[in-house]
């Protein structure tokens, strides 16, 4: 990156800084006339550069207004669009303004990688989303950061890593703390070595990668302690948490985001609820007749990004359930989801017709203390526990998880065990705690 366009970038990113730190306080109706003016922007756009809206987007204008009544009609884009239909969601024609063109892929975690242009812009602004989180839970910018990432053995490999840029403002000087990126093939020992040679505060990654690296440091008495662990993720467990405070000393900082939405919400420094980003994306949680949930309920994410005019993606179905929660506390007025409870794929079925996502408490987990486990649906009346033991040694205690299992699932379902020596996970790809392979209609 140029001089220039450093300047460039630190004076952008701050101006939508400074946005966001008044417009967490708007009123609600100051945030709908925000969004709807993002909104018709976006639309127009939409309308006359992208092939794949040119009609469906249509449908909402009158004359050159959107009708916001017609909103709920407008159909849902699927991921099998975003698979099958790539090209015609390319825009065109898209402004310089928006600034340069990328490319971003998911893991393929829970299905087929799906690939996703956007423009600089949206990076922008999603980094300053992340600043303001960082500004709530009152992070130092002066330190360094890990980040585990990668399976190259060429690019942020041990024992050096890949020391990346500040992770602090732009625009501060004062913000010299870096991040060092290390790939998953540095062994434990490797890392813990990393962590206290480069003088490292943070992590940054997924729940999965800072829970095993939670379990590794109390099994090797590495002596570690962290600040706070910053972890991207759908959903985070109590069980992780606790771990990672256990191991650490450290509180977990859980953000939502996706290769598709890039950080759509964010953890609330008062509460364990989130608050959505609604500067950057319009995000709906839908009931399966596709009518809004109201507080408590849990629907389907469908988030429309804001700012991404190079492959818009408007009103799109992004694979997990949310909780809709009632207004903070705090006082922010930003949208609240009370939680993100899972996949819609990884959904459980019980056998009375009934869906849920299991929600285990922290202390069956740690009483049968294992390395890892994975709780899967195989049939109706069937769960399996998948495990790794600790160090060869016997499961521990089985009656709490059973209890919680059953308490969620119904006295008649059937646990089994089954050890693993690993569990085998494509390079890429992300770990599961709960699955379901139920081979059932939706």
């Amino acid at each position: 990156m140029s001089a220039g366009s450093r300047l460039s970038y630190s004076r952008t990113q701050r101006r939508f800084f400074d946005l966001l730190m008044v417009a967490q306080y708007w009123k609600p109706e100051q945030m709908q006339s925000y969004q709807q003016r993002q909104l018709t922007s976006l639309l127009k756009h939409a309308r006359a550069n992208v092939p794949f809206y040119r009609e469906r987007v249509g449908t909402l204008f009158r004359d050159d207004e959107v009708d916001w009544e017609r909103w709920l009609d407008l159909p849902i884009v699927t991921r099998d669009d975003l698979l099958n239909r790539r090209s015609e969601m390319q825009a065109t024609r898209i402004s310089p303004a928006h600034g340069a063109i990328a490319e971003f892929s998911t893991s393929g975690s829970t299905g087929a990688p799906i690939t996703t242009t956007h423009n600089a812009i949206t990076q922008v602004m999603a980094a300053a989303t992340l600043l303001r989180m960082q500004v709530w839970h009152g992070l130092d910018w002066t330190c360094n950061v890990l980040r585990l990432d990668g399976e190259d053995p060429l690019v942020g490999a041990y024992p050096e890593g890949e020391p990346g840029k500040v992770w602090g403002p732009a625009w501060d000087p004062r913000a010299t703390g870096q991040v060092y990126n290390i790939n998953r093939l540095a062994t434990s020992e490797e890392l813990f070595e990393f962590v206290k040679r480069k003088k490292i505060e943070y992590f940054r990654g997924g729940a999965t990668d800072i829970r095993m690296l939670a379990y590794e440091a109390l099994r090797l008495s590495a002596n570690i302690r962290l600040k706070a662990a910053m972890v991207r993720s759908a959903v985070v467990t109590e069980y992780g948490e606790e771990l990672v405070l256990k191991a650490f000393g450290a509180p977990t900082i859980p953000f939502y985001s996706s290769k598709e939405g890039h950080g759509m919400a964010h953890r609330c420094p008062a509460r364990h609820i989130y608050h959505v980003a609604a500067e950057t994306v319009y995000m709906e949680i839908l009931r399966p007749n596709g009518a809004p949930c109201e507080p408590g309920e849990t629907g389907r994410v469908v988030i429309t990004p804001l700012f991404n005019y190079a492959q818009p993606l408007i009103r799109y179905e992004q694979g997990d359930l949310a909780t809709v929660g009632e207004p903070c506390a705090c006082g922010r007025t930003l949208p609240v989801l009370a939680d993100i409870v899972g996949r819609v794929k990884h959904v459980f079925r019980r056998s009375d017709g009934r869906t849920l996502v299991p929600i285990i408490p922290a202390a069956s987990l740690i009483a049968l203390d294992v390395k890892n486990y994975q709780i899967a649906q195989i049939a109706l009346n069937v769960i399996e526990v998948r495990y790794v033991p600790r160090d060869n040694s016997a499961l521990g205690d089985k009656g709490p998880l059973c209890a919680a299992i059953r308490s969620e699932m119904g006295d008649d379902v059937t646990i089994r065990f089954q050890e693993l020596s690993a569990f085998d996970v494509p390079l890429g790809r992300k770990h599961l705690e709960y699955i379901s392979e139920l081979q059932l209609p939706n």
